[in-house]
């Protein structure tokens, strides 16, 4: 009992990597993700939780050998505990995870090489209607049992990339490979299990214009797959939501059952940079379609649904560099269409448009470590299901602020943001109330509904030694949702992240 007391503590004190700046806008946890490697918090970079397979790619890989960056390598360990009534159906109502997480550059006889692990483990507490790996592509063919309860989840991700110049530094060629496995399993009597993996290889190539220009390529290829089980070790039936929309569903009951989503990913991205007198301009547009098939049943397996998804994104940015200020200006535009087809049907019964558009302003002070980051963005989802008459729909405006200073020391770092986010629009039209309406879509619209605001603290010490430098920091995020109803009730959910990394 003590080895076993002593191994949760040990796991509970690992981390999330920090994540030091970016464009946090702290927005409501639409469709939340709850793989820490990739959300950092249920607060972070907003587009995370926009299910861009873009979003968590670096960038072409041959723009290494372009750079100017040195070599590097950091080492973290940590926890990170998020807590607190504002939540969705099935968002847990907390969960805490450890990890370990490395990342380093180096270059090596004309070759640019980056790589890096993250190892992460994890309890989620009081999850209902849920049964897949907290990866959200917002696919509607779901199942999951009505009984609930606690999860454990590893999630290991890895990737390397390798770029290398040609023709006197014209040309570079780069690839990279990234990998993810995720396995889980609920902690009650009723014992659904789920193991994902997903496999990305990119391959890219840049090229030298001009001494002031450049131009850029990469594609995307990978394949996915989930297994679940669900009831396999319980000895009575398990009664679940066969998930086909809003508000189309079976229900099922089974002693057990296997359910297997396949899924491929084909795109690629075109960049173009420019830079004269200390001015910079970068442009890029990239298209990539995600499908996935499922299928119930192992030795006679029957089709259960299709699922097929078309990201566009366009992102600009300029910036220039004055003699005590650089400024920044990026605007980026997601549009994501999805389409499912029912097996029962034979025929689309799903349609899904997703569009999200962003623009910040970013101030650094030269010889200064002062920053400020000015973002807003206007996101609008839309869900039509043909068979139940039903749709889901929401427009959400965000706007925020984030500073970084130092205090005292410049080895004493603040990151301090805030933000805001309401709707214009928030509607769920359907013609006759089911269980699937009543258990799922109704609660989840009251939470969409809300006002929200978001607050957020991280401090960071580093030690200077000769050969590297040691931090240690700690995160904190909260966010209260208003009603939209006139109620006096507030709902608050709240993030910690403790950590200590190697810098060297």
């Amino acid at each position: 009992m003590i080895c076993k007391s002593v191994k949760t503590i040990f796991f509970t004190l690992l981390t999330i990597l920090i994540c030091l700046c970016g464009e946090k806008a702290i927005a409501q946890i639409m469709f939340f993700n709850e793989d820490p490697s990739i959300g950092k918090s249920a607060f972070g970079d907003f587009r995370h939780y926009h299910f861009s397979t873009f979003n968590e790619i670096g960038g072409n890989p041959a723009g290494m050998s372009f750079g100017d960056s040195k070599n590097y390598g950091i080492y973290s360990i940590g926890s990170y505990y998020e807590s607190g009534s504002f939540r969705q159906t099935q968002q847990p109502a907390a969960q805490i995870y450890g990890a370990f997480e490395a990342e380093g550059r180096r270059k090596i006889n004309n070759w640019d090489l980056s790589g890096s692990v993250s190892l992460n483990r994890g309890r989620s507490y009081d999850v209902e209607y849920f049964n897949r790996a907290p990866r959200n592509n917002q696919n509607p063919y779901q199942w999951a049992d009505t009984t609930g309860g606690d999860w454990t989840n590893n999630i290991v991700s890895l990737n390397g990339s390798a770029a290398k110049p040609l023709f006197d530094g014209r040309v570079a060629l780069g690839l990279s490979g990234y990998y993810e496995v995720m396995q889980g399993a609920r902690q009650n009597v009723e014992r659904p299990l789920y193991n994902y993996s997903r496999y990305l290889v990119v391959t890219g190539f840049k090229l030298k214009l001009s001494e002031n220009s450049r131009a850029g390529l990469y594609s995307v290829l990978g394949k996915s797959k989930e297994e679940q089980e669900l009831g396999f070790f319980n000895q009575l039936n398990t009664n679940a939501i066969l998930q086909r929309g809003i508000g189309t569903f079976s229900w099922n009951t089974f002693n057990s059952a296997n359910r297997t989503y396949d899924g491929t990913i084909a795109g690629g991205n075109a960049q173009f940079e420019f830079h004269r007198n200390q001015r910079s301009l970068s442009s890029s547009i990239g298209y990539i379609n995600r499908s996935e098939s499922v299928q119930t049943g192992i030795s006679n397996p029957s089709p259960a649904g299709n699922w097929n998804l078309h990201e566009l994104t366009m992102s600009n940015e300029i910036s220039r560099e004055g003699q005590r200020h650089r400024h920044q200006i990026y605007v980026t535009t997601d549009l994501i269409f999805g389409r499912g087809v029912d097996p029962q049907l034979g025929g689309v019964n799903v349609e899904m448009q997703n569009i999200l558009h962003s623009a910040g302003y970013r101030l650094d002070r030269s010889n200064s470590p002062r920053s400020y980051t000015f973002y807003a963005g206007f996101h609008d989802y839309e869900k039509e299901d043909r068979v139940t008459i039903s749709a889901q729909r929401i427009s959400r405006v965000f706007a925020g602020i984030d500073y970084h200073t130092s205090l005292w020391t410049d080895n004493l770092s603040v990151d301090l943001s805030l933000g805001f986010a309401t709707n214009l629009k928030n509607e769920l039209d359907y013609r006759n109330e089911n269980e699937m309406i009543q258990r799922i879509f109704l609660p989840e619209q009251e939470f969409l509904s809300q006002h929200t605001i978001g607050t957020g603290l991280e401090v960071l010490y580093l030690w200077e030694r000769s050969a590297n430098r040691i931090g240690t920091g700690i995160r904190m995020n909260h966010e209260a949702g208003f009603t939209t109803s006139g109620s006096d009730d507030v709902n608050h959910r709240s993030i910690i992240s403790l950590y200590l990394s190697l810098f060297n």
